[in-house]
Order: structure tokens, then sequence, then C-alpha cells
């Protein structure tokens, strides 16, 4: 159970102006929730709860172990765990598997590190040349299916990143 944290926002002296929490839980285009400013206490009374999550260390400190074992861990683009539970997300008609490893790219292109292919140095040349901010995008590269020969009667494409690259 997490610890809930109670707390009021007041304005100090010397704040101009005040500080507002405007929330909307819409259903069928109406707002579901109720502002009332003028109850402070009482039932319509609008509360912020937060859950406090400690960090680890005191800095946020750049992850050198973010590919997977195998590759080469010296590239920023990379492939990370992204579970997926069908049974969480409303898709009870998966029977099987109930959640899988989808794996997801995240991380830097700078740079010819990654996909340096003729056609992205081009691209690279050509931004460098014009003084125009060219970034490139992490994403996944090659995908494979997934199998349960139990349930499934043919393999799924395309449903787990096998590997990253940079365009």
């Amino acid at each position: 159970m997490p610890k809930q944290l109670l707390f009021e926002i007041n304005a100090n002296k010397t704040n101009i102006g005040q500080i507002v929490l405007y929330v909307e839980a819409l259903y069928d285009d109406e707002n579901l929730v109720q502002h009332s400013p003028d109850e402070r206490n009482g039932e319509k009374a609008m509360f912020l709860e937060l859950e406090l999550i400690p960090l680890k260390g005191g800095r946020s400190r750049r992850n050198l172990n973010m590919c997977r074992p195998g590759q080469n861990s010296t590239q920023k683009c990379c492939l990370y765990d992204l579970v997926i539970d069908f049974e969480k997300i409303g898709w009870g008609f998966v029977i099987a598997p109930k959640r899988y490893n989808a794996y997801i790219c995240s991380g830097e292109c700078s740079g010819f590190a990654v996909g340096a292919n003729s056609a992205t140095m081009t691209r690279q040349h050509a931004a460098n040349a014009a003084k125009i901010d060219h970034y490139q995008c992490c994403h996944p590269k090659e995908y494979t299916g997934i199998m349960n020969s139990e349930v499934l009667a043919r393999e799924v494409p395309n449903m787990v990143a096998k590997e990253c690259g940079c365009a």
C-alpha cells in the first residue's frame, strides 16, 4: 500500500497569481470531475495524490550497459525489454501467449556510428552544410514473429523488435 501525502498548495506573500489544478475525466465528451473551489473540506473538495518513488542515487547517470548481451555495447541505439500483457491492455481475446516481450528500441543516434550508409551520410552532410539540426531516430530495423505451436495455428509476423538502427 503506497503512502499517501496530503498537502495544500498555498501561495505565499511573495507570489503573484495562484496555482491551479484542473482535472478532466471525460466520458462521452462530458467531464465527470466536479470542480468546487469554494468547498475546501467535504466530499467535493479536490485533492492531488502523488506517489513518491525514491531515485537511485542523487544524480541521474547514463546507463552504459543499455544494449542486449551479445550486441555491440558501444552503440547507443539499443533494444530494451517491453513486456506486453494482453490482459492488462484489455485484449482478453488473445488466448496465448498472455504476455510477451516485444522489446523497444531507444537511445541516441549521433554521427555516423550507427546506420552509416550512403543515404544517411548524404543527409548528414547536407544538414551540416545548411546548418540545420538533423536528428536520426532509433527504431527497429528487423522484426521476428511469435509462435506458440500449442494454441496458435500460425506465426504472427513482425511482433518482436529484433534489431535497432538509426535513420
